[in-house]
């Protein structure tokens, strides 16, 4: 997406410059890239956004009249990462088709999309929406990188999902207002409850096999441990290196885990002071070449850019 500038927008008719031309833009420039249809009705059509950024998350409110659109091939390729968007339905109504899904979404209706597959929208009426863009890297740092059914509408009545829709809503209300040192436990904060709502059973160990939760546990308390390694994982939580395997699955290895938990930890202290090499050996990468390649392979970024960026 755009570089990271918390911005609002707004347009009106008459316009000079072409309202479809500018609607399509704003759309592109906070929504990710979108070909703008039809709009009902250019004499009334009116359209704002707010978009406000915690670190690489984005969350964005828009209120537009009716209109469509649609993401084909061109517009997935000129996007810059690949996202998750949960989208939350405020007012009005609107139909979202992605997949061989088409969803019906009102009042208080949420429906994930995925930035890598085509999509289209139909704005019935005056819509009012929140939508909070997730990169998959981040969501992988939780083991789940959003592997789900493209257009999935989540059950708003669930408890989870309620949670959900009520944090964001603060959090949109308050962000605004948040000290620059809170943003890294903000920012992972969010992608933990949105891990969990999305994944329950693999996040919050409610299936039958609690192996994966107790071994997340204990590497996240002993990250900065030079000795943690899958042998030490299992000893500690009591089961045999193998079960602990066959937990993760097939996608997934204790060691890629702990390599990305420790990637996120280091790129939370990025642009507090410390050089990169200091980090590097704080969360146990051999030097500031390796973490530095880890880093990019992960994020698409280099730590020094990534550095760079927190300064802004």
């Amino acid at each position: 997406m755009d570089d990271a500038v918390n911005d609002d927008w707004s347009l009106a008719p008459p316009d000079p410059d072409g309202l479809h031309s500018r609607w399509e833009r704003m759309l592109s420039d906070t929504h990710l890239p979108w070909r703008v249809d039809e709009i009902t009705d250019s004499d009334t059509f009116q359209a704002s956004t707010r978009r406000r950024y915690l670190a690489d998350l984005v969350i964005v409110e828009c209120e537009c009249g009716p209109s469509t659109g649609h993401r084909g091939r061109y517009e997935i390729e000129n996007t810059d990462d690949e996202y998750l968007v949960v989208l939350m339905t405020l007012s009005g109504s609107e139909v979202v088709c992605q997949g061989d899904r088409e969803s019906q979404l009102h009042r208080g209706s949420i429906v994930v999309w995925d930035s890598t597959q085509p999509a289209k929208f139909r704005v019935n009426e005056t819509l009012i929406k929140r939508s909070l863009f997730v990169p998959k890297s981040a969501l992988g740092e939780y083991g789940a990188r959003g592997e789900l059914s493209h257009g999935v509408v989540l059950d708003s009545q669930s408890p989870s999902v309620q949670l959900l829709h009520g944090y964001l809503h603060s959090l949109s209300r308050t962000i605004d207002g948040l000290p620059l040192a809170s943003i890294p436990a903000t920012r992972n904060a969010t992608i933990e409850l949105l891990a969990a709502t999305l994944n329950p059973e693999s996040i919050l160990g409610l299936g039958t096999d609690s192996t994966r939760v107790l071994a997340e546990q204990h590497i996240d308390r002993n990250l900065r441990d030079v000795n943690l390694t899958p042998h030490s994982v299992a000893q500690a939580i009591g089961v045999s290196v193998r079960s602990l395997h066959r937990s993760f699955g097939n996608n997934e290895t204790v060691s890629s885990l702990i390599r990305t938990r420790r990637l996120a930890r280091a790129r939370d202290e990025l642009g507090r002071g410390d050089s990169i090499a200091t980090i590097a050996t704080r969360w146990r990468f051999s030097d500031a070449s390796h973490f530095s390649r880890l880093f990019k392979a992960m994020y698409d970024i280099t730590p020094s850019e990534f550095s760079a960026m927190s300064y802004r």
